[in-house]
């Protein structure tokens, strides 16, 4: 189902479009166009491509814009034996042509580009399933549109934890710190936070002290924030005179962590210090004990955080950019929490994502919009923003599409990676 702005299409020009990338665990990588009528008052989405060509269960989506390459993870739920790496070239239009594809450890759930061998780069891969992270060498920043294999890590466990989804390791994402010289990744199965140190010679990752966080929390993803509160709006390359703050969301415990990172002058691997700690609903109760908190992302000095299975009554009415004749929805939400200059954060507000299940979501470029990928409502909605206040305004786009919706990002960077 396409749902649009009030205003007849026939009436409105057309101002601008975006596109967007859409995976599913059914297989398709759709190619969705967003357009924004003249008047600004109302937005049109719609499906343009689709293609079958991602491995194994799609998860995860990494766009790189300089060289239009879309990197997609397959998990590998069908078989739980292997995974897979798909590469794409992406055209203007969003029309996606495959260009390599490899079979990987299974259960791939997210993917991170990062400062590999001889100046070239490299993609991690963390891989819940296959309790290990992979990398793969990627020329010249992915110019070429293929990879190569290069290092496997895999983790052991001593005895499971204390829930069902800690049998094993689970690391579930990985990400690289502001001075691009570290790697790390949240393992919801082992309570930790693992880090790498990033060989700049040769990219190999090796291993540091992993943060332990609280027993039984199940970290899931994390965000690096270099001085919070000072409305820098992006990360600095070199913080060795900025503060640096480490954010983790943790699905079980549905809490936000924040950690101060310390770089020791000397050289070695980073430490960190407890700031502070919340529940993902804020102020609110957990809504029961099923919630699930997903996926974390910082724009300015505003962090907003999934969560899934909360299934909150919402009056449509203020809500959607279209006549909601007085209904309600059920929809799991987006927290909203701003950052203080200390690393600390205050809740703002909840708001619908829309749908069930945000499983992750991703800001356009200027950050007035977010695209929700809602799992099992197998929609895509797209909700806009302010941009200095940080606060939801409404649902200006929404659809429905095949299978359970596992990522969405945008097409609307230019920066070389």
């Amino acid at each position: 189902m396409l749902l649009s702005c009030a205003l007849p299409v026939l009436l409105a020009s057309v101002a601008s479009a975006t596109n967007l990338f859409v995976s599913s665990y059914a297989g398709p990588v759709t190619t969705l166009e967003l357009t924004r009528n003249a008047s600004a008052k109302g937005y049109n989405l719609q499906t343009t491509s689709s293609t079958n060509e991602c491995a194994y269960n799609a998860s995860w989506l990494l766009f790189e814009p300089y060289h239009r390459v879309l990197y997609c993870i397959g998990e590998g739920l069908d078989s739980q034996t292997r995974g897979g790496l798909t590469v794409f070239s992406a055209s203007d239009d969003g029309i996606l042509k495959k260009t390599d594809q490899h079979d990987t450890p299974w259960g791939g759930v997210n993917a991170a580009i990062y400062h590999g061998k001889a100046g070239n780069h490299s993609l991690a891969i963390a891989h819940y399933g296959g309790s290990a992270i992979s990398t793969w060498t990627l020329d010249n920043c992915g110019e070429k549109t293929s990879a190569t294999p290069f290092q496997t890590i895999n983790f052991n466990m001593s005895a499971p934890g204390p829930h069902p989804q800690q049998n094993k390791p689970h690391p579930h994402q990985v990400i690289v710190d502001p001075t691009h010289k570290f790697l790390a990744s949240p393992d919801l199965g082992a309570d930790l936070v693992r880090m790498f140190a990033i060989d700049p010679n040769s990219g190999t990752l090796s291993e540091c002290p992993a943060l332990s966080v609280d027993p039984g929390s199940g970290p899931r993803h994390a965000h690096f924030v270099t001085s919070p509160g000072k409305h820098e709006g992006k990360e600095k390359r070199s913080p060795s005179n900025e503060t640096v703050v480490l954010y983790v969301v943790a699905e079980i415990a549905n809490t936000i962590t924040a950690y101060k990172v310390s770089y020791p002058a000397q050289g070695g691997c980073p430490t960190f210090t407890q700031i502070e700690q919340a529940s993902t609903f804020g102020s609110h109760a957990l809504p029961n004990n099923m919630t699930a908190a997903a996926e974390i992302a910082v724009s300015s000095d505003i962090m907003i955080v999934s969560n899934r299975n909360d299934n909150s009554t919402y009056s449509a009415n203020g809500i959607f950019s279209r006549d909601t004749s007085n209904s309600t929805i059920i929809s799991d939400t987006l927290s909203t929490f701003s950052l203080n200059s200390t690393g600390s954060f205050d809740f703002v507000s909840l708001f619908p994502a829309g749908g069930r299940y945000p499983r992750q979501f991703s800001l356009n470029r200027r950050g007035n919009l977010v695209a929700v990928a809602l799992q099992l409502s197998s929609k895509v909605a797209v909700i806009s923003r302010n941009v200095t206040t940080g606060n939801f305004l409404q649902q200006v786009a929404e659809i429905e599409l095949e299978g359970q919706i596992t990522s969405v990002v945008w097409d609307d960077g230019d920066e070389e990676c």
